[in-house]
Protein backbone atom coordinates (compact mmCIF):
# COMPACT_ATOMS: atom_id res chain seq x y z
CA UNK A 1 0.00 0.00 0.00
CA UNK A 2 2.90 2.45 0.56
CA UNK A 3 4.56 1.61 -2.44
CA UNK A 4 1.32 1.59 -4.26
CA UNK A 5 0.95 5.68 -2.54
CA UNK A 6 4.36 6.83 -3.70
CA UNK A 7 3.88 5.72 -6.84
CA UNK A 8 1.05 7.97 -7.35
CA UNK A 9 2.21 10.51 -6.06
CA UNK A 10 5.82 10.04 -7.94
CA UNK A 11 3.31 10.31 -10.82
CA UNK A 12 1.36 13.29 -9.91
CA UNK A 13 4.99 15.14 -9.61
CA UNK A 14 5.87 13.69 -12.95
CA UNK A 15 3.29 14.55 -14.94
CA UNK A 16 3.86 17.91 -16.69
CA UNK A 17 0.33 18.92 -17.16
CA UNK A 18 -0.55 18.35 -12.94
CA UNK A 19 2.94 20.02 -11.84
CA UNK A 20 1.29 23.33 -14.30
CA UNK A 21 -1.80 22.83 -12.80
CA UNK A 22 -0.63 22.64 -8.94
CA UNK A 23 1.51 25.95 -9.87
CA UNK A 24 -0.97 28.17 -11.62
CA UNK A 25 -3.14 27.45 -8.31
CA UNK A 26 -0.22 28.90 -6.39
CA UNK A 27 0.27 31.95 -8.35
CA UNK A 28 -3.43 32.76 -8.38
CA UNK A 29 -3.11 32.37 -3.94
CA UNK A 30 -0.48 35.08 -4.53
CA UNK A 31 -2.50 37.25 -5.89
CA UNK A 32 -5.21 36.73 -4.11
CA UNK A 33 -3.11 38.01 -0.82
CA UNK A 34 -2.54 41.45 -2.85
CA UNK A 35 -6.28 41.67 -3.87
CA UNK A 36 -9.20 42.82 -2.84
CA UNK A 37 -11.58 41.34 -5.43
CA UNK A 38 -11.05 38.89 -8.73
CA UNK A 39 -13.22 38.36 -11.78
CA UNK A 40 -11.66 35.14 -12.36
CA UNK A 41 -14.65 33.70 -15.31
CA UNK A 42 -14.37 29.83 -16.34
CA UNK A 43 -10.93 29.65 -13.96
CA UNK A 44 -9.09 31.95 -17.14
CA UNK A 45 -6.58 32.43 -14.85
CA UNK A 46 -5.30 29.17 -13.85
CA UNK A 47 -6.18 28.41 -17.57
CA UNK A 48 -3.98 30.92 -18.39
CA UNK A 49 -0.70 30.22 -15.73
CA UNK A 50 -0.83 26.66 -16.78
CA UNK A 51 -0.76 27.31 -20.19
CA UNK A 52 2.43 29.53 -20.20
CA UNK A 53 3.80 27.12 -17.84
CA UNK A 54 3.63 24.45 -20.07
CA UNK A 55 4.49 26.66 -23.31
CA UNK A 56 7.94 28.09 -22.02
CA UNK A 57 5.19 31.95 -22.08
CA UNK A 58 6.08 34.68 -20.10
CA UNK A 59 3.68 34.72 -16.95
CA UNK A 60 2.15 38.52 -17.68
CA UNK A 61 0.63 41.10 -15.03
CA UNK A 62 -0.71 43.80 -17.23
CA UNK A 63 -1.44 47.08 -14.91
CA UNK A 64 -2.43 50.65 -16.10
CA UNK A 65 -0.64 53.64 -14.52
CA UNK A 66 -2.76 56.28 -15.05
CA UNK A 67 -2.28 60.46 -14.57
CA UNK A 68 -3.60 63.10 -12.31
CA UNK A 69 -2.36 66.61 -11.14
CA UNK A 70 0.94 64.63 -9.93
CA UNK A 71 4.16 66.13 -10.74
CA UNK A 72 6.30 63.61 -9.26
CA UNK A 73 6.51 60.36 -7.42
CA UNK A 74 5.86 60.53 -3.77
CA UNK A 75 5.37 57.69 -1.19
CA UNK A 76 2.31 55.97 -2.46
CA UNK A 77 3.77 55.73 -5.85
CA UNK A 78 6.96 54.16 -4.44
CA UNK A 79 4.62 51.42 -2.11
CA UNK A 80 2.81 50.31 -4.87
CA UNK A 81 6.08 49.09 -7.38
CA UNK A 82 7.26 47.70 -4.12
CA UNK A 83 4.58 45.49 -3.76
CA UNK A 84 4.68 44.98 -7.65
CA UNK A 85 8.23 43.75 -6.87
CA UNK A 86 7.25 41.75 -4.26
CA UNK A 87 4.30 40.29 -6.13
CA UNK A 88 7.11 39.55 -9.42
CA UNK A 89 9.37 37.77 -7.24
CA UNK A 90 7.08 35.78 -5.31
CA UNK A 91 5.27 34.27 -8.75
CA UNK A 92 8.82 33.61 -10.31
CA UNK A 93 9.75 31.81 -7.60
CA UNK A 94 7.30 29.28 -8.12
CA UNK A 95 7.84 28.54 -11.54
CA UNK A 96 11.11 28.58 -13.84
CA UNK A 97 9.09 30.66 -16.31
CA UNK A 98 10.16 34.36 -16.86
CA UNK A 99 7.42 36.63 -14.65
CA UNK A 100 7.06 40.07 -16.14
CA UNK A 101 4.71 42.18 -14.50
CA UNK A 102 4.04 44.97 -17.75
CA UNK A 103 3.11 49.02 -16.28
CA UNK A 104 0.94 50.45 -19.15
CA UNK A 105 1.70 54.29 -18.72
CA UNK A 106 -1.49 55.39 -20.14
CA UNK A 107 -0.32 59.06 -20.98
CA UNK A 108 -3.52 58.43 -24.42
CA UNK A 109 -5.67 58.45 -21.59
CA UNK A 110 -4.24 61.44 -19.43
CA UNK A 111 -4.36 63.36 -22.59
CA UNK A 112 -7.72 62.39 -23.33
CA UNK A 113 -8.89 63.79 -19.73
CA UNK A 114 -6.73 67.15 -20.28
CA UNK A 115 -4.03 66.76 -18.15
CA UNK A 116 -0.89 67.74 -20.23
CA UNK A 117 2.33 68.22 -17.57
CA UNK A 118 3.13 64.85 -16.31
CA UNK A 119 5.69 63.76 -18.61
CA UNK A 120 8.24 64.20 -15.53
CA UNK A 121 5.90 62.11 -13.45
CA UNK A 122 5.51 58.90 -15.93
CA UNK A 123 9.30 59.51 -16.33
CA UNK A 124 10.13 58.75 -12.73
CA UNK A 125 7.57 56.18 -12.46
CA UNK A 126 9.47 54.27 -15.85
CA UNK A 127 12.81 55.18 -14.32
CA UNK A 128 11.57 53.46 -10.40
CA UNK A 129 9.62 50.33 -12.39
CA UNK A 130 12.70 49.35 -14.20
CA UNK A 131 14.80 49.70 -11.13
CA UNK A 132 12.47 46.89 -10.08
CA UNK A 133 12.75 44.50 -13.06
CA UNK A 134 9.25 45.76 -14.16
CA UNK A 135 8.22 46.30 -17.57
CA UNK A 136 7.14 49.93 -18.53
CA UNK A 137 5.16 50.28 -21.75
CA UNK A 138 3.55 53.56 -23.27
CA UNK A 139 0.45 53.58 -24.36
CA UNK A 140 0.55 56.11 -26.89
CA UNK A 141 2.92 53.06 -28.88
CA UNK A 142 0.52 50.67 -27.91
CA UNK A 143 -2.16 53.16 -29.85
CA UNK A 144 0.22 53.17 -32.72
CA UNK A 145 0.83 49.94 -33.19
CA UNK A 146 -2.93 48.96 -32.94
CA UNK A 147 -3.91 51.59 -35.55
CA UNK A 148 -6.61 52.93 -33.19
CA UNK A 149 -7.51 57.12 -31.84
CA UNK A 150 -8.95 58.74 -29.75
CA UNK A 151 -12.77 59.46 -29.96
CA UNK A 152 -12.93 63.44 -31.30
CA UNK A 153 -14.92 65.29 -28.93
CA UNK A 154 -15.84 68.17 -31.12
CA UNK A 155 -17.78 65.57 -33.00
CA UNK A 156 -21.35 65.12 -31.71
CA UNK A 157 -22.12 61.98 -29.70
CA UNK A 158 -23.61 58.79 -31.16
CA UNK A 159 -27.26 59.05 -29.72
CA UNK A 160 -27.78 55.24 -30.05
CA UNK A 161 -24.26 54.46 -28.15
CA UNK A 162 -24.67 57.67 -25.88
CA UNK A 163 -28.16 55.58 -24.87
CA UNK A 164 -26.46 52.68 -24.54
CA UNK A 165 -23.79 54.38 -22.12
CA UNK A 166 -26.92 56.02 -20.34
CA UNK A 167 -28.62 52.70 -19.39
CA UNK A 168 -25.31 51.05 -17.57
CA UNK A 169 -25.43 50.50 -14.12
CA UNK A 170 -21.91 52.02 -13.76
CA UNK A 171 -22.89 55.09 -16.12
CA UNK A 172 -23.21 57.30 -12.89
CA UNK A 173 -20.07 56.12 -11.09
CA UNK A 174 -18.38 57.34 -14.76
CA UNK A 175 -20.35 60.55 -14.70
CA UNK A 176 -18.97 61.25 -10.88
CA UNK A 177 -15.23 59.94 -11.95
CA UNK A 178 -15.44 62.52 -14.61
CA UNK A 179 -16.69 65.12 -12.70
CA UNK A 180 -13.75 64.91 -10.04
CA UNK A 181 -10.66 63.67 -12.78
CA UNK A 182 -11.54 65.14 -16.08
CA UNK A 183 -9.92 68.49 -17.05
CA UNK A 184 -11.09 68.45 -21.00
CA UNK A 185 -13.52 70.83 -20.31
CA UNK A 186 -16.44 69.67 -21.64
CA UNK A 187 -19.53 68.52 -19.98
CA UNK A 188 -19.36 66.03 -17.49
CA UNK A 189 -21.77 63.19 -18.61
CA UNK A 190 -19.86 63.54 -22.29
CA UNK A 191 -16.28 63.64 -20.54
CA UNK A 192 -17.66 59.78 -19.07
CA UNK A 193 -19.03 58.93 -22.44
CA UNK A 194 -15.87 59.32 -24.55
CA UNK A 195 -13.67 57.58 -21.84
CA UNK A 196 -16.14 54.51 -21.84
CA UNK A 197 -15.57 54.30 -25.79
CA UNK A 198 -11.99 54.77 -25.78
CA UNK A 199 -11.98 51.95 -22.68
CA UNK A 200 -14.54 49.99 -25.33
CA UNK A 201 -12.30 50.42 -28.57
CA UNK A 202 -8.85 49.16 -26.99
CA UNK A 203 -10.65 46.27 -25.19
CA UNK A 204 -10.31 44.18 -28.31
CA UNK A 205 -6.50 44.85 -29.32
CA UNK A 206 -5.28 44.78 -25.47
CA UNK A 207 -6.69 41.52 -25.04
CA UNK A 208 -5.09 40.10 -28.36
CA UNK A 209 -1.62 41.83 -27.63
CA UNK A 210 -1.62 40.20 -23.75
CA UNK A 211 -3.74 36.92 -24.85
CA UNK A 212 -1.79 35.43 -21.90
CA UNK A 213 -2.09 38.19 -19.73
CA UNK A 214 -3.59 38.91 -16.26
CA UNK A 215 -4.82 42.33 -15.85
CA UNK A 216 -3.77 43.65 -12.21
CA UNK A 217 -6.05 47.32 -11.82
CA UNK A 218 -6.08 50.05 -9.24
CA UNK A 219 -9.78 50.56 -9.31
CA UNK A 220 -13.27 49.39 -8.12
CA UNK A 221 -14.62 46.23 -9.57
CA UNK A 222 -17.90 47.95 -11.12
CA UNK A 223 -15.81 50.68 -13.29
CA UNK A 224 -13.65 47.47 -14.66
CA UNK A 225 -16.36 45.42 -15.53
CA UNK A 226 -17.80 48.38 -17.95
CA UNK A 227 -14.40 49.37 -19.29
CA UNK A 228 -12.09 45.98 -19.08
CA UNK A 229 -12.10 43.38 -21.70
CA UNK A 230 -14.22 40.71 -19.91
CA UNK A 231 -12.28 37.74 -21.74
CA UNK A 232 -9.44 38.40 -19.49
CA UNK A 233 -9.16 37.86 -16.06
CA UNK A 234 -9.13 40.96 -13.43
CA UNK A 235 -7.19 41.34 -10.53
CA UNK A 236 -8.14 44.46 -8.29
CA UNK A 237 -5.38 45.95 -6.52
CA UNK A 238 -5.70 46.79 -2.64
CA UNK A 239 -4.32 50.18 -3.89
CA UNK A 240 -6.25 52.25 -5.49
CA UNK A 241 -5.25 55.04 -8.39
CA UNK A 242 -1.88 56.40 -6.88
CA UNK A 243 -1.66 59.02 -9.06
CA UNK A 244 -4.78 60.80 -7.95
CA UNK A 245 -3.52 60.33 -4.67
Amino acid sequence: MFFIDNQKAFERASNPEAVARKKAVQMLQILKIFSRGIYNSNNMIEHRFQHAILNGHSLQLISFWGVGEKKSPDKSDYLLLDEYKIIHDLIKGITLNEAEIIILLADTHGRFNGYQDFNNYHARIELEAKKRDLNPIKLDRLYEEWGINLPDVNRPVDEKLFKNFRELRQSSQLIESAKKHSRSGIEPDKAAFLYWMMRRQEAEPLSRTFSNGVLFINGSRDLGMATLPRDMPHVYSRFGPVWFQ
